[in-house]
Formats: C-alpha cells, sequence, structure tokens
C-alpha cells in the first residue's frame, strides 16, 4: 500500500533514513518541526492526508476529522495514544509504540540518584533504601529490577496488582515508607495531589520524568520550596 500524502504533524525527530523510508511509502511528504496553534491549524496541516504520523504532544479532536475525508492511518511516534482519544473511526486505523526507551530511561533516573547523593555534603548510598514506584509498566518494572541490584526494597503502586518481587501498596503508604519515589504513569494523569505533597517529608526524593502533568504546578510549587525537599524531573514546571 502507498500513501498518497503523508504528513508528520509535528516534530517527530525523523533522521535521514528515517525520511527516506517514509517518503517511500507515499508519493508526497510534509514534515512540520512544530505543534499546531490551533484546532483549524492542525485541519489546514493535514486535510488533505491520507496518512499522518503524530508524537505526544499533538492532538487529533474529533471535530479535524470532519474535514480530513481521505485520512486511512494515523501514527502516533509514542506510547500514548491520548493526542487521539477522541478518534472513534473504523476507516482509521491507529497504531503506536508499543514499549519505547525504558532501559535508556531507567538509567537516567539512577544516573541523577547517585549523582544527586554523592554530591552531598554526607554522601550516602542507595542500598538499603526503599524505592516507590508509581505506575508498574514497562519502565516502572525496568526500574524496580534496577534498584533491586543496588540492594533497595522496592514497593509499587499500580492500577493493578502484578507478578513482582516488589511489594504491592496503596499510593499513600508507599509515600510514607520510601525514600524515593519516582512516577512513570501515563501521560497527563494527575497521580499526586497537595495532600500526597504532604506526605514526602524532608529528606524523601521525588523523581517525575513522566510525559505532561502528574500534578498541579502550584501544589508542586508550594512542596519544593518548602525545607529541603528534592525532586529530580526532566522538565521545569511551566510558572
Amino acid at each position: 500500500m502507498k500513501f498518497k500524502k503523508i504528513i508528520a504533524l509535528d516534530n517527530i525527530e525523523l533522521h535521514d533514513e528515517s525520511i527516506g523510508k517514509i517518503k517511500s511509502l507515499g508519493e508526497e511528504f510534509i514534515g512540520f518541526d512544530s505543534v499546531s496553534k490551533s484546532t483549524q491549524d492542525t485541519i489546514n496541516r493535514i486535510k488533505d492526508a491520507d496518512c499522518v504520523l503524530m508524537s505526544f504532544r499533538s492532538e487529533i479532536k474529533k471535530e479535524v476529522l470532519t474535514h480530513c475525508k481521505n485520512l486511512k492511518y494515523i501514527g502516533l511516534v509514542c506510547t500514548t495514544k491520548n493526542g487521539v482519544k477522541e478518534i472513534d473511526n473504523d476507516k482509521i486505523s491507529i497504531t503506536n509504540i508499543f514499549d519505547y526507551c525504558e532501559d535508556g530511561t531507567a538509567e537516567y533516573v539512577f544516573y541523577q540518584l547517585l549523582k544527586h547523593i554523592r554530591e552531598q555534603d554526607k554522601p550516602t548510598e542507595l542500598f538499603n533504601k526503599t524505592l516507590g514506584v508509581i505506575g508498574f509498566g514497562a519502565v516502572g518494572k525496568t526500574v524496580a529490577n534496577i534498584a533491586k541490584g543496588f540492594g533497595m526494597k522496592v514497593l509499587y503502586n499500580n492500577i493493578e496488582k502484578v507478578e513482582t518481587f516488589a511489594k504491592f501498596k496503596n499510593k499513600e503508604d508507599l509515600i510514607q515508607e520510601s525514600d524515593i519515589i519516582t512516577l512513570h504513569t501515563p501521560q497527563n494523569v494527575k497521580v499526586l495531589d497537595k495532600n500526597d505533597f504532604n506526605l514526602i517529608t524532608e529528606g524523601k526524593i521525588l523523581v517525575n520524568i513522566t510525559l505532561g502533568a502528574a500534578y498541579e504546578d502550584n501544589d508542586f510549587l508550594e512542596w519544593i520550596n518548602k525545607n529541603e525537599n528534592v525532586v529530580i524531573m526532566d522538565a521545569c514546571p511551566s510558572t
């Protein structure tokens, strides 16, 4: 099957080899480097496309589809499907990436943790500390396995219990019993609220490398400005 027009709705970070392969699948390929500024902007970009590629940064709303008569396929260059959650159309195939970069993400978590604890006035170690993992998908499980190698006690909280060496805890108990709390939940799932932040007392470390907003910025900012609270993250709140 060859597409007539392939659109990359935003910057999906393609290298030259990938661009070449995508172009071979269609008669025309156009790639955009930024997220659409509005619903109308999205319509203008993809209205003639029969194939759309997009990252987690973009969203295609239901109303957009009324202008996209040729659309047959949406390829999500990410693990989440949040950007197409309004779409329910049997004529449009939608795929996403099942697992992506769990090893690299987990390594980043421990690189940052080791860097932090070794740079303190009184350097410490991870051995015998308790790690609480909130969100036990591919990344959460990989983080837990690495923690086990460091001799850490591992707790986890998830929508459902799974077969694992880690011990299941409700969210509040996990936060209270953990030295380090790390978030690995789906994009834009609000997992921590003001009461949860009050349980993350001085001396604990919060790790957040989730996509989107895992909590309200104001709740986080109020917490991080108290005492000597510590957070490890790869993006700062917008406020």
